[in-house]
């Protein structure tokens, strides 16, 4: 933390300014709890708090979540780590792979020893892999016991707990209080079962909403995924089991609601934190927007009320062959070709009366006849070609892979070229700073200010929108 970022903490507190929720925390010595910005409780005198950069940080100095304004709630903005293995390592921690995983092995992930990690951590983030993922586990059970329907035991289990005797030891010696305890003053029904969990995303103030929802709409394959008035829903394949997930505007007003359906509750975590990131629910949307309209261009296309978002991609897999069926082509002739293959080559499941198609996998692609569906034979090809060095370990699209030797590995592929790639990693791996400088729809909609706009003027002008670069394309694309 600089003194500037102190300074600014210092307005955005006495303010209560709802753009900095989850950016940090505030910790009141006299009373030893921890409150979000927003908290409507009276502000404590400046010599008595502590600003901190994260809810880990707060319980290591022994500070408790105040109960009024619930920083189990607050929203888990993207910190911009200066180094990109602390970034990937807390994308794994918040997805619960320290839950049935050691710190040694989370180290090897990043090619560092666990002492190296664990210095960079206690030098970077403050406190240990192990401390921060403990936090995890504490914050999101109180949030379970809040307001799902999972008994005990599934509370225990989708938190990260492997016992529910530590689950019951750990939350009664942080919150001086029972799960039951916890659970009997929200006064909810609990007789439900981990096949249907509903539980709240929180998100900031500026989150465009709207614009994420008719993002999905508009690309909607009909079988796999379902548009409802104020949401949407589909299948999703995280694990061997298929799973439905419904996502709509929360009652509360920051916040959505996701019901998760068919999962197992040691998977609702990675549900919970992969939703969180396809939604770009971490990121300060008013900071990107007002950066990208200090360019005068981008100035004429973007109002000052408007917020951007990068809505990702559910399967990197799936979005790959998505981005080869879409070369060249518009996103309406691309869904119709794309729901012909789900329609012919998709598993049907059922799930708890609701009946979805799943996008086919690897094997199936592989082998697949996709003749006779409107395909090239080029693009047939490149599909098979993808899907075959899936099947065979040679390429790997797993959301922690090394994305230069995925490049490298899908350039080699005859039919693949650099806008291909670079759209899967924008929305298949939630890059923030890529540019699709040879994109039809990103020119179409530079020619609306400038008839005479070019490419290579277009890639130098772009290079000053960094790091914000993917969010620019997104712009563009609603204008048209």
């Amino acid at each position: 933390m600089t003194s500037l970022d102190i300074q600014q903490w210092q307005q955005a507190r006495l303010a209560r300014d709802p753009r900095f929720d989850g950016t940090f925390y505030i910790g009141v010595v006299t009373t030893g709890i921890f409150c979000r910005p927003i908290c409507p409780a009276r502000l404590p005198k400046e010599e008595n708090i502590r600003y901190l950069n994260s809810a880990s940080l707060a319980i290591e100095q022994g500070f408790r979540p105040c109960r009024r304004c619930r920083p189990e709630y607050s929203p888990t903005p993207q910190q911009q780590w200066p180094d990109e293995r602390i970034d990937l390592c807390v994308r794994e921690i918040n997805s619960g792979f320290l839950d049935s995983n050691d710190v040694a092995t989370l180290a090897r992930n990043v090619d560092l020893s666990e002492r190296q990690l664990r210095r960079m951590f206690n030098d970077i983030v403050g406190v240990t892999p192990t401390q921060m993922a403990d936090t995890r586990r504490l914050l999101l059970a109180k949030q379970l016991l809040c307001e799902s329907n999972l008994s005990m035991t599934d509370v225990a289990l989708a938190s990260g707990y492997n016992s529910v005797r530590r689950f019951n030891s750990a939350i009664k010696s942080f919150y001086h209080q029972t799960p039951s305890a916890i659970r009997e003053k929200k006064s909810l029904a609990v007789n439900g079962n981990v096949e249907h969990c509903q539980i709240e995303l929180p998100h900031r103030d500026d989150y465009p909403w709207q614009q994420v929802l008719n993002f999905y709409q508009q690309r909607a394959i009909e079988g796999m995924e379902k548009i409802h008035d104020h949401g949407f829903s589909r299948s999703l394949a995280l694990f061997d089991n298929p799973i439905i997930i419904r996502i709509e505007k929360s009652q509360k007003k920051n916040a959505l609601s996701l019901t998760i359906t068919g999962a197992q509750a040691n998977q609702l975590t990675r549900v919970i934190a992969h939703t969180r990131q396809v939604l770009d629910l971490n990121t300060n949307h008013s900071v990107v927007t007002q950066w990208l309209r200090k360019d005068q261009l981008l100035k004429k296309l973007l109002k000052p009320t408007d917020r951007l978002a990068l809505p990702g991609a559910w399967s990197a897999f799936e979005y790959l062959i998505r981005a080869i069926i879409g070369q060249q082509i518009s996103v309406k002739g691309a869904k119709t070709l794309t729901t012909r293959i789900i329609h012919k080559f998709g598993e049907v499941f059922d799930i708890a009366g609701n009946c979805y198609l799943q996008f086919p996998s690897p094997e199936i692609l592989a082998s697949a006849d996709l003749t006779g569906l409107g395909l090239t034979h080029r693009r047939i090809d490149t599909i098979q070609q993808i899907s075959q060095a899936h099947v065979d370990g040679e390429i790997c699209t797993d959301h922690n892979t090394n994305l230069s030797t995925l490049r490298k590995s899908l350039l080699d592929i005859k039919g693949i070229g650099p806008w291909t790639v670079d759209y899967l990693l924008m929305r298949g791996f939630f890059q923030p700073d890529i540019w699709l400088d040879t994109d039809l729809g990103v020119i179409n909609a530079f020619k609306k200010v400038d008839e005479n706009i070019n490419k290579k003027h277009l890639r130098l002008r772009a290079q000053d929108w960094s790091p914000w670069r993917s969010y620019a394309v997104l712009a563009l694309w609603q204008t048209l």
